[in-house]
């Protein structure tokens, strides 16, 4: 199954990973890292990080770890942050699926 999920996986997407709030409140990110992965356009309703239901603008597949707070891009970015980058979109929630021999997961980011 892990080289089905991986032949699915063709676009380039950049991902920031948020650090943490500087002193005057505003998010700092690491630097911005690029990987395969499947961007697709769709609007899913999910429950968000606070338990509110919202309203997906995409869902990112990947084999590649993300978490929520961070930033994906569809293509690739070298700006080291995203808030100012066009069509950067934050991630709202994750779904980390396992695999049956739990040697990698599949990683479910809406946006």
């Amino acid at each position: 199954m892990a080289s089905i999920i991986r032949r699915m996986l063709k676009q380039t997407v950049t991902y920031w990973s948020y650090s943490s709030y500087d002193k005057y409140g505003d998010p700092s990110f690491a630097a911005p890292t690029t990987f395969v992965a499947r961007f697709e356009s769709k609007n899913v309703v999910f429950t968000d990080k606070n338990g509110e239901q919202a309203h997906s603008k995409a869902i990112v597949y990947s084999t590649t770890a993300v978490a929520v707070d961070g930033y994906l891009f569809l293509g690739t970015s070298t700006t080291t942050n995203p808030e100012s980058v066009s069509g950067a979109d934050r991630i709202r929630r994750v779904d980390i699926d396992p695999n049956i021999k739990g040697t990698g997961s599949l990683y479910k980011a809406y946006l």
